[in-house]
């Protein structure tokens, strides 16, 4: 289905801050992304972007591992800049400016040497028009450096509420690539988080801000469905119920 920028804008906006405590598999995954890309380029990075910066999670990572001369960070949220100034001023860095907006939509800086994303690209419409985009503001031998989620993210979910992205299996991302990138790394896994029950689950997806597919609020009986359903689909052994996820990452150069 297609999202809505402007639900995601306000939910995300305005659960940043609850978004640093509780997105406990979203700052994981920026932890593994930047070791894999430090790993595979361990040189200093002139010019860089960071699509959907949010709370900073992916930023600090970077900053920590990787010396960027030069720093764009861009977000749809206007509180992203002041969630990711408090990481940056902890880490004593000025070398960067903020570009507010809708990354598929937003003009970026040209000739740049590396555009890096965690936990963001899931959200767009059309993803291989942004794939083509990066491309044509890469310098020669430039990188894309990302996570997003696979078709199994959140598949709890979808089969109890019936709603879910559009989500792109590793292949299907690689395959949107080959046009104009050599990927160098490409690697997924899956993991349960276990909650009490599906309120928690529910609570949980709120105060992350992943609950932008939709303003229609629960009401009694859809939410007494909603539990009833995924109770009897998703109950473990110990009477705890699961949220999966589903990360993927990707590391590649342009050709």
């Amino acid at each position: 289905m297609q999202t809505d920028k402007e639900i995601i804008k306000k939910r995300f906006g305005k659960k940043l801050s609850s978004y640093h405590q509780e997105a406990v598999v979203q700052k994981d995954i920026a932890q593994k992304l930047a070791d894999i890309f430090s790993q595979i380029y361990p040189q200093r990075i002139q010019k860089a972007l960071e699509i959907g910066c949010g709370s900073g999670f992916l930023t600090k990572e970077f900053i920590l591992r990787t010396k960027i001369d030069e720093l764009y960070l861009n977000d749809i949220a206007d509180s992203a800049q002041i969630e990711t100034e408090k990481v940056l001023s902890k880490l004593a860095t000025t070398n960067y400016q903020f570009l507010l907006g809708d990354a598929e939509l937003l003009d970026f800086p040209s000739q740049l040497d590396l555009v890096f994303s965690s936990s963001c690209l899931h959200w767009f419409n059309d993803l291989q028009s942004f794939f083509e985009k990066v491309h044509g503001h890469l310098q020669k031998d430039g990188v894309l450096a990302f996570s997003s989620f696979g078709e199994y993210n959140f598949e709890e979910i979808k089969h109890s509420l019936g709603i879910s992205l559009k989500y792109y299996s590793l292949q299907e991302q690689v395959d949107l690539l080959n046009n104009g990138f050599e990927v160098l790394k490409a690697v997924e896994w899956t993991e349960s988080i276990r909650f009490e029950t599906p309120l928690d689950v529910l609570k949980h997806i709120r105060k992350t801000g992943t609950n932008a597919l939709s303003n229609k609020p629960f009401g009694k009986n859809h939410l007494k469905l909603f539990t009833e359903e995924y109770v009897k689909l998703f109950t473990q052994d110990d009477n705890s119920v699961t949220l999966t996820y589903h990360p993927i990452i990707i590391i590649a150069k342009k050709k």
